[in-house]
């Protein structure tokens, strides 16, 4: 009897005493780099960039006075980024024709070379003071943390000569302030 007594004590006390732990405010999550990625159907072909393929940047444009970050990933000597205001929360943010400059976004075909590469854009990249507002993509951002950026995003994008690339069922989760171990 006093054994099982021993155990029932034992038993509650420590159900109490893991139910009083509390996360601190600064736990980290783990994660690992299987857990970071862009992906993306690029014109029906799967894009897919892992974590050692992203890179995160932000900046400030000295045109519309607004600080900027977004993304750039590498798959296949092909590249997509994607530009949006630092201030963004979650939420949904369209991409239109060339109205308001961010977000914005592009695709590269670099596999005939720096020289020969073909850039796709959306055009309020660059033509962004007309006042036309067609649609031709979205940005959702689900997760915006001190730790990660993710979410999803669509888009159409174009060269020079017109011709457009599709960028569809895109998603990505980024990590912020990545320190490499030395």
């Amino acid at each position: 009897m006093k054994a099982i007594n021993l155990i029932t004590f034992l038993l509650l006390g420590s159900t109490f005493l893991f139910s009083a732990c509390e996360k601190s405010n600064d736990y980290q999550e783990e994660f690992t780099a299987e857990d970071y990625y862009v992906k993306a159907t690029v014109n029906g072909e799967e894009f897919e960039a892992n974590f050692y393929n992203i890179t995160t940047f932000s900046g400030y444009d000295s045109t519309t006075k607004d600080s900027i970050s977004g993304f750039s990933a590498n798959h296949n000597q092909t590249a997509l980024q994607v530009d949006i205001l630092l201030s963004k929360q979650n939420g949904s943010y369209t991409i239109n024709r060339t109205t308001n400059r961010y977000p914005n976004a592009n695709f590269i075909n670099y596999q005939k070379g720096p020289e020969n590469s073909d850039i796709y854009y959306t055009p309020n990249a660059f033509n962004w003071t007309n006042p036309t507002s067609e649609k031709i993509g979205e940005i959702n951002i689900n997760r915006n943390d001190e730790q990660v950026f993710a979410g999803t995003f669509f888009y159409t994008a174009y060269n020079n000569q017109g011709n457009a690339v599709k960028i569809e069922n895109g998603k990505f989760q980024i990590l912020k302030n990545f320190t490499p171990d030395e």
